[in-house]
């Protein structure tokens, strides 16, 4: 049977969740899934209970092993060129699939002739879940160069999106290896690349929250490659030759991941906030971004409190760290501003709709 779909799994020491995940991608409803498993130099009982299942569905799952853990970006490296798939999904080990995933997305991506469908997605843990909407609607669609510039101030995550499989072969995109946070410098490209990005109104993906993932792993220097993660990405598009024309969501990229999200890491991810990497954080975004205020993103969508944190530390780094979790910052909000601005399209249709159906008001956001 051809393969419409070809799931992609990293695996490394994942064995508390492992099989939930499978059992997920075992029991999609659509027709012709591949479900590729690498095992990335696992020291738990991850292969072991890979090779079960393995031998249970030989007909749809693909086990392959690493010799040595090389991260999450050499392992999807692996899975995108032996995928026989149409299409791509990436999937991490300790989340889920809904049953009917692969075939939503499949059938969307059929029907509208797509490089990308995202789909919405659910976050949760043992003691919490919550509906998150991963891209508007109004970025999606033929994928125009000032459609494409919206896209790159949204999702940085390569799950929840079924991506054309020759998107990723005719561009040479693929992540960076031997590294963490490898996604930063990698899914915008398909943005930059796809003619087309729909969405199916479903969270058919779930997001699981834990203490024991890498990213939220405490005083360990991984965190520090986020920067560079960064910074790759950027070098990746000039190399490109597309910098000119996005320049300024480059620019805004580096100043809302590369900055204020390492400087969140430093206080959050660390008992000691390290400060040398605090004031690398600082010179990096002068070095490349002197004139930050004048990217016409940083009012529209830069949160108060982060503007603050960056006046704040061009000061002096121990004002920054005497400050950050003062009630000096915490006055200010920390994104709320920031999504009013990207819901303005959605505030014009309700404000249109109250206009034509002449009502009065109209209740909204409350989610799904």
């Amino acid at each position: 049977m051809k393969n419409n779909v070809s799931i992609i799994v990293p695996v490394y020491n994942a064995q508390k969740y492992l099989k939930e995940c499978v059992e997920s991608l075992i029991v999609q409803t659509l027709p012709g899934v591949e479900i590729i498993f690498i095992n990335d130099g696992s020291t738990d009982s991850s292969f072991d209970i890979l090779l079960q299942y393995r031998q249970s569905f030989p007909d749809r799952i693909k086990l392959y092993s690493m010799q040595a853990n090389s991260k999450q970006g050499a392992a999807r490296n692996f899975g995108i060129r032996e995928a026989e798939g149409k299409y791509l999904l990436f999937v991490d080990s300790d989340d889920v699939l809904e049953p009917q995933a692969c075939e939503r997305l499949y059938q969307k991506a059929e029907e509208a002739q797509a490089d990308i469908v995202f789909c919405d997605y659910t976050m949760f843990s043992d003691e919490y879940e919550r509906y998150c909407q991963h891209v508007q609607n109004v970025y999606l669609g033929e994928l125009t160069v000032e459609k494409r510039k919206a896209l790159l101030t949204t999702s940085v995550v390569p799950w929840a999106k079924l991506l054309a499989r020759d998107l990723l072969m005719d561009h040479n995109i693929f992540f960076p290896e031997q590294v963490f946070y490898e996604d930063q410098a990698t899914t915008y490209l398909y943005y930059l690349y796809a003619e087309k990005a729909v969405k199916v109104e479903e969270a058919l993906y779930k997001y699981r929250l834990h203490d024991n993932s890498a990213s939220s792993a405490k005083n360990v220097s991984r965190h520090f490659q986020q920067t560079d993660m960064a910074l790759e990405l950027v070098r990746r598009v000039e190399q490109r030759g597309l910098l000119q024309t996005y320049h300024w969501e480059m620019e805004y990229f580096l100043i809302e991941q590369m900055y204020c999200l390492g400087i969140h890491s430093c206080f959050h991810k660390f008992d000691h906030p390290p400060v040398e990497y605090l004031n690398r954080l600082l010179t990096h975004l002068m070095s490349m971004c002197p004139e930050y205020q004048k990217n016409p993103y940083y009012d529209r969508y830069l949160s108060e409190r982060d503007k603050q944190i960056l006046q704040t530390h061009q000061k002096s780094v121990e004002n920054l760290i005497d400050n950050y979790q003062s009630a000096e910052f915490e006055k200010y909000c920390s994104s709320y501003a920031g999504q009013l601005h990207k819901n303005d399209t959605k505030i014009k249709e309700l404000v249109d709709f109250l206009r034509e159906k002449k009502f009065r008001t109209v209740l909204w956001g409350a989610g799904k």
